[in-house]
């Protein structure tokens, strides 16, 4: 899976999830290693604002970006000279934004590198669910037929996935995590790939959601005739 968003360097690239478990460790040592390095950060942008109280700072950035599992606040200072470029950013954008960092989630002499469009900001994705991203919501969940051979052996049981949900409601791969027989397990792959939902979504845009997934194959008890 590609990390998100990508952190770099001027002579080398910083691993994002890195760099917030050596913060929280130890900030002392972590300003050591990444202070004053260029951060290249892409996310939404939660606010804009102005600090007269910094001379040759033209504004401040706030905004959203996947450092970790969790978002973070990250708040961008812009100079004077980069006045275009916080001219044309707007509350709700997805962006692109480059800086020097100065401490964990706050970096200065931002300039903007691009816009990004919303379906674009997370292709390639894939997101657990959480405060930010919502669950896909299903749709159509056909039941799989009962292998006759598992049936006659009297197998039941469940059968733990876990699936992939893509930006288009449909499943993407499926993967047993929670083996019951080889039969029905591959009838559960088999079924579960066919079934549709409307899509999970973070800050309202269709993303691919990982879910877990329980088949449950139960025999029919035989009909007792008075």
């Amino acid at each position: 899976m590609t990390a998100f968003p990508q952190s770099t360097s001027i002579d080398s690239a910083l691993d994002p999830e890195q760099l917030r478990q050596d913060y929280a460790k130890n900030p002392g040592n972590a300003d050591l290693l990444y202070k004053s390095k260029t951060l290249t950060v892409r996310g939404k942008v939660l606010g804009i604002g102005s600090d007269v109280s910094n001379i040759g700072i033209a504004g401040t950035v706030r905004f959203k970006s996947y450092v970790s599992d969790h978002g973070h606040q990250w708040s961008c200072d812009f100079d004077s000279d980069r006045v275009p470029d916080i001219a044309t950013v707007r509350k709700e954008d997805f962006v692109v934004l480059s800086g020097q960092l100065v401490k964990f989630l706050n970096f200065q002499h931002c300039r903007l590198i691009s816009d990004i469009a919303p379906d674009d900001m997370f292709k390639g994705m894939v997101f657990e669910k959480s405060g930010d991203v919502r669950a896909p919501v299903s749709v159509s969940a056909p039941t799989p037929e009962y292998p006759e051979s598992a049936r006659q052996k009297r197998i039941q049981g469940v059968c733990r996935l876990s699936a992939v949900v893509g930006a288009d409601g449909n499943v993407q791969e499926v993967t047993v995590v929670g083996p019951l027989e080889p039969s029905l397990d591959e009838k559960a792959v088999e079924t579960v790939r066919t079934w549709k939902f409307k899509p999970g979504t973070k800050y309202d845009v269709p993303v691919a959601v990982r879910i877990n997934v329980a088949v449950t194959f139960q025999l029919t008890p035989p009909n007792r005739s008075k």
